[in-house]
């Protein structure tokens, strides 16, 4: 990235709404010269993702799905995931679409979760968390992952279940070699990993 960019990557974010719309995004292709997703395949490649049946994830998930990828969703409501499948694949025409259901507040869910999903699937290659509710208090849950985190708030220590469920990660990543990658607009830090 040169100078240049890093200057109008700054004013982007600065500005809060040039790094929230379109005007953001169409700037960055064209200056961080992205390559575009149109007609890209990544058929054979399993992504799991939280937070897949509405806003953003839904719309990633929809890309994801045109690109031939096998998808697989953790939700916790199972109606509003299987309506989230059924639309994806008459959208796309990809039948390789399923949800498994969890909180991603409740770490036995996940794990639960991350069971069924290994037994389809014998490697993952991307996890995104992108499913979280931005609570207004923080409350203790004996099912969430970490006290110090809202009860629906997927924290960092579970991210790595997901891609190895049987086997403690290494280090950022995961024993399989695949990476989680997080999606979030929350001042919370990591917490590391143990």
């Amino acid at each position: 990235m040169s100078a240049f960019t890093r200057h109008i990557d700054a004013a982007l974010e600065w500005s809060v709404v040039g790094s929230f719309t379109r005007v953001g995004s169409a700037l960055r292709r064209r200056f961080n010269h992205w390559t575009p997703l149109e007609g890209m395949r990544i058929d054979g490649r399993v992504i799991v993702m939280s937070g897949a049946t509405s806003g953003l994830g839904a719309e990633a998930a929809r890309a994801f799905a045109e690109m031939g990828a096998t998808l697989e969703i953790i939700a916790r409501n199972a109606g509003k995931a299987d309506k989230t499948c059924a639309e994806l694949r008459e959208q796309t025409g990809n039948p390789n679409i399923r949800f498994v259901l969890a909180d991603t507040g409740d770490l036995a869910a996940l794990r639960r979760a991350a069971a069924e999903i290994s037994e389809r699937h014998p490697l993952i290659h991307v996890l995104i968390h992108n499913a979280g509710a931005l609570d207004d208090h923080y409350r203790a849950s004996l099912r969430a992952s970490s006290s110090r985190s809202p009860a629906r708030s997927w924290d960092r220590t579970s991210s790595p279940l997901c891609c190895c469920p049987r086997s403690k990660p290494r280090g950022r990543r995961g024993c399989c070699g695949s990476r989680p990658v997080e999606c979030t607009a929350s001042p919370w830090r990591p917490i590391a990993c143990r």
